[in-house]
């Protein structure tokens, strides 16, 4: 579970729990189908009562009409005492013979709403889920299990299928005290055949969950396996490669062991039905060769006779609906309870921005960042930042410098918020984060990652989404495309192109610095006061990095900026310069003041130096 350990230190709601009992999951699902849609669910129930009383009624009638038949009463009166009977015989039979329509009919709407209805809550949980969480296997595991539109159907499957099944239980249980009428040794019988096949539906639905959730990493495997070939991008570098029979054997490594496991579980299954068809066929032979004898003695009347071969027809019909029906919603309680612990996290519990929104960033004079004695590790016992103090004034353009792996991106991730600090505190604009939302400080900060994320949308879709309430503005979508250099992408593919080949086959596939360029161009959508720009032409030499940072510095406005890079030639066009080193700044102050120094800066830039001798004019 997320922050288990954390979270069983600070209380947090999220610590684990006692596991829910299939029962309690029934309820839930039947509460949620109550509250997404009431109508639906009491017809279904009604459905499913009625459902239940037509096998006995149909016995009941058909009997009365061959005894009724074979009664040796006058014809006129025999006419009349049949009408009723052979006309709710009709109407039965109709009723039966319409019922798998309507039941199928019911069954949809009713499944399509619930399902619908939670896969929005899982989608609303979805995007609550901290960057933190990510770091955690097990939370991951969850989300394969759970964070899926696809999962939120087990819910109806376990609401719908609960009240059908109660329904083929009262089915049954009017079918075995009519046995019980007739016989015990019949009774009997058709309990054993009950028993056996809900014990190996409970067993094959386990089992299928069990064999789901430890295989759910190499079931993940298996489709990217199955999938590489099939991308344009992949396929450039499998057939360049020759590399189609290794991932053919990658994908067979996986997949075979999968159907082994699968298979077992098919022919222990099999080898359960063939025992609960013998069974069916003991009871239709003992039943039969019983009601003879008992005809032959005058005993029973032919009606009757009828009757017990019709009863054991519908027990095994009736039982055997009910394994099939039973299979499904059990097999989902598994999956329903994961569904329902994920939906039930806590998750804003443990963001570093968890305020109510009601304390505005306003203080024009307070420091943008002030961050006091910060020390921080993804992983318990694995510090990165360690005791760290830094102040950011306002309108200041700072370079953060250091070597690939001293805790740069760490420490963006803490100013944008998306972890929280082991000690120490964070404040913008005088307001510690912990009295701030995501909602607010993404209003007034523009962040641009070293990996920019592109979703496949259309142009201007994918710049706007910076700040996505503005997507109407199309002119503001223009200037923060010219301010973030990417109008050479614009103008040769347009506005309303999609971006990538994902998901649309149309769409125009960008390099690494272009993806770079839309990435700037998002964190300029806006004007917002601060702007974080992490290694944003990390794709480019280090000469184009130099100068795609003086074009990014000449669009910083008044904005308080700080631009991280492992390459320090662009660090000249800042105000300030901040220098990394082992999870702590070392380091603090212009050009000319660390290269006096001889520290640190000094080295990195001696190093370094030669990429950038065409640009020492420039500067």
């Amino acid at each position: 579970m997320y922050n288990v350990q954390k979270s069983q230190k600070e209380g947090n709601p999220m610590e684990q729990k006692k596991t829910d009992s299939k029962l309690t999951i029934v309820f839930w699902s039947l509460k949620k189908a109550r509250k997404i849609c009431p109508g639906k669910l009491v017809f279904w129930l009604f459905v499913n009562v009625c459902s239940a009383l037509l096998a006995p009624a149909y016995l009941v009638l058909s009997s009365y009409l061959i005894d009724a038949a074979t009664s040796g009463i006058g014809m006129e009166t025999s006419v009349v005492c049949l009408l009723l009977p052979v006309g709710s015989m009709t109407v039965f039979l109709f009723l039966r013979g319409s019922y798998g329509l309507l039941i199928q009919v019911t069954k949809q709407l009713f499944v399509n709403d619930i399902q619908m209805e939670v896969s929005r809550e899982i989608m609303d949980q979805n995007a609550r889920i901290p960057v933190a969480a990510f770091d955690d296997d097990e939370f991951v595991k969850m989300l394969y299990l759970c964070a899926d539109s696809n999962n939120a159907v087990n819910v109806a499957v376990v609401a719908q299928g609960s009240i059908t099944v109660l329904g083929q239980i009262a089915s049954i249980a009017t079918l075995l005290v009519m046995a019980a009428r007739l016989s015990l040794l019949f009774l009997l019988a058709a309990l054993a055949l009950v028993a056996i096949s809900t014990a190996l539906c409970m067993w094959m639905a386990g089992t299928r969950y069990r064999i789901e959730k430890e295989t759910i990493v190499d079931t993940r495997w298996k489709k990217y396996y199955f999938s590489c070939p099939c991308t344009q991008e992949n396929g450039r570098e499998i057939r360049t490669l020759g590399l189609e029979d290794f991932f053919v054997k990658k994908w067979r490594s996986v997949a075979d062991p999968l159907r082994k496991q699968m298979l077992m579980v098919e022919h222990a299954k099999n080898n359960g039905s063939k025992l609960t068809d013998a069974l069916s066929i003991l009871l239709s032979v003992g039943m039969l060769i019983g009601g003879t004898w008992l005809l032959g003695g005058n005993i029973i009347t032919l009606g009757t006779m009828y009757l017990i071969w019709q009863l054991s027809n519908e027990l095994q019909g009736g039982i055997r609906s009910f394994a099939n029906e039973l299979v499904e919603p059990y097999a989902s309680i598994p999956k329903v309870r994961d569904t329902k612990e994920y939906l039930e996290l806590a998750l804003e519990n443990n963001l570093a921005l968890c305020g109510k929104g009601d304390m505005m960033p306003s203080d024009t004079l307070a420091p943008v960042y002030q961050l006091k004695n910060v020390s921080f590790g993804y992983k318990e016992g694995k510090e990165i930042l360690h005791q760290l103090s830094l102040t950011l004034r306002p309108g200041e353009i700072v370079a953060l410098c250091g070597l690939n792996g001293c805790g740069k991106s760490t420490l963006i991730n803490l100013l944008t918020g998306l972890y929280k600090t082991n000690e120490g505190s964070i404040a913008f604009a005088g307001v510690p984060f912990q009295n701030l939302t995501a909602k607010q400080l993404s209003t007034v900060m523009g962040v641009a990652f070293q990996h920019t994320c592109i979703f496949g949308f259309l142009l201007k879709e994918e710049v706007a989404l910076g700040q996505i309430e503005r997507l109407p503005r199309e002119d503001e979508i223009q200037r923060a495309i010219r301010r973030g250099g990417a109008k050479k992408i614009q103008d040769r593919i347009g506005m309303d192109s999609y971006v990538g080949t994902d998901y649309d086959v149309s769409g125009y596939r960008l390099s690494g610095g272009e993806k770079q360029r839309i990435g700037v161009s998002r964190a300029f959508m806006g004007d917002k006061q601060v702007l974080v720009l992490d290694e944003p032409a990390a794709m480019l030499d280090p000469i184009a990095e130099y100068r795609q940072f003086q074009e990014i510095r000449g669009q910083i406005m008044g904005q308080t900026a700080i631009l991280i890079s492992h390459r320090i030639g662009f660090a000249r066009l800042a105000d300030r310069i901040l220098v990394m080193e082992a999870g702590q700044i070392v380091e603090d102050g212009t050009h000319e003041e660390l290269m006096g120094r001889g520290g640190v800066y000094r080295r990195m830039f001696e190093a370094q130096k030669e990429w950038y001798d065409d640009v020492e004019g420039e500067v």
